[in-house]
């Protein structure tokens, strides 16, 4: 028992293991990193909240299915969350802003450099490292674990929108939410996440507007939006556009530098609507108010006329009779002539 209480750290990665957590493990409760990364296990446990001083949790490509535990939220020390290359499902929890350790500037560096130095002084030289993939390739973090501050998702089977509030996680550094089934638009106030280093939400099915805010992101080393189902132009700012066209590719309504797709006849059809079709529709209603204007004027002038002009009047009744009597006395000539064929055919 005492063992488990000053567990400070478990490492079992890439070990074979199957099936469950040991429930054992909530009685540690000083641990601050656990990596069980690649692995066969089955579902992350509830009680994974109960261990308040974790910091470090690495569970990517262990098999992992269900939901992502609301429970994760009450870990205010973490700043590394690696659930990638799983099977999980379900939405992503709206309550990681309670992540303080991500939302708060210097929350856990103290904390985090005693236990780093209560490890120094009993095993000697010995300094934890964990292997990490904040950019597209791994990284091993030794002493500057403690700058980290990621939460990688990726390759996993999520749903739902991206949660409004991740945009609270201002100290984030690296988000890697790619390769899931995300739906719903970026959040409009992402460019508030000024640290960020790194975001990838390609192989998605987000839609709307690249968020002007993001322009502000300008420590960005890594952008990957593509395959997507963004529109519009893309932002412009000095890091967004260095980005090579291939991170914005796969969405077919976006446009703008560095895509060679121009946004010109885009916004044309874009900026008429909603106030290009009311234009329209004045255009449409003036021109019908017009005709039935000129209808209504042109029959009464020619009714007036005939009213009031006893030869035009005459004329005209003149000339309607002899229509009628063309018109009478041709088809009658067509009808003989079409009875007198159909006799010939019976013979």
């Amino acid at each position: 028992m005492g063992a488990l209480v000053n567990l400070q750290s478990l490492r079992i990665q890439n070990n074979g293991i199957y099936g469950y957590i040991p429930s054992s493990l909530k009685k540690c409760s000083n641990i601050w990193l656990i990596d069980m990364g690649d692995n066969h296990l089955s579902i992350i446990p509830l009680w994974i909240g109960e261990l308040t001083n974790l910091t470090v949790l690495r569970l990517r490509s262990s098999e992992f299915k269900g939901y992502i535990p609301q429970q994760i939220c009450q870990l205010s020390s973490l700043i590394v969350l690696d659930l990638a290359n799983n099977s999980l499902s379900g939405s992503i929890p709206n309550c990681l802003k309670n992540i303080s350790a991500m939302a708060l500037p210097d929350f856990n560096i103290i904390s985090f450099s005693s236990m780093s130095f209560i490890y120094s002084y009993m095993y000697g030289s010995y300094v934890e490292n964990v292997q990490l993939v904040p950019k597209e390739k791994e990284m091993e973090y030794e002493e500057n674990l403690i700058l980290v501050r990621l939460i990688d998702l990726s390759s996993n089977n999520l749903s739902g929108s991206i949660p409004a509030e991740i945009s609270d996680l201002s100290e984030l550094r690296f988000l890697n939410l790619s390769r899931n089934h995300l739906m719903g638009k970026i959040p409009e106030k992402i460019g508030s996440l000024k640290e960020l280093e790194s975001v990838d939400l390609s192989q998605n099915h987000l839609s709307g507007k690249i968020p002007p805010s993001m322009s502000n992101l300008t420590f960005l080393g890594l952008l990957d939006l593509s395959y997507n189902d963004l529109s519009g132009r893309i932002p412009s700012s000095n890091q967004l556009q260095s980005f090579d066209a291939v991170r914005y590719i796969g969405n077919p309504q976006l446009c703008g530098d560095p895509l060679p797709k121009n946004c010109t006849i885009e916004e044309q059809s874009l900026n008429r609507s909603p106030i290009g079709s009311v234009e329209d529709d004045s255009k449409n209603s003036n021109f019908y108010i017009g005709m039935g204007v000129g209808f209504a004027t042109g029959f009464w002038a020619i009714c007036g006329a005939l009213f009031f002009n006893r030869t035009w009047r005459h004329a005209y009744f003149r000339f309607a009779d002899e229509i009628k009597d063309w018109i009478y006395v041709t088809t009658m000539i067509k009808m003989n002539l079409l009875e007198k064929l159909r006799v010939c055919l019976n013979k």
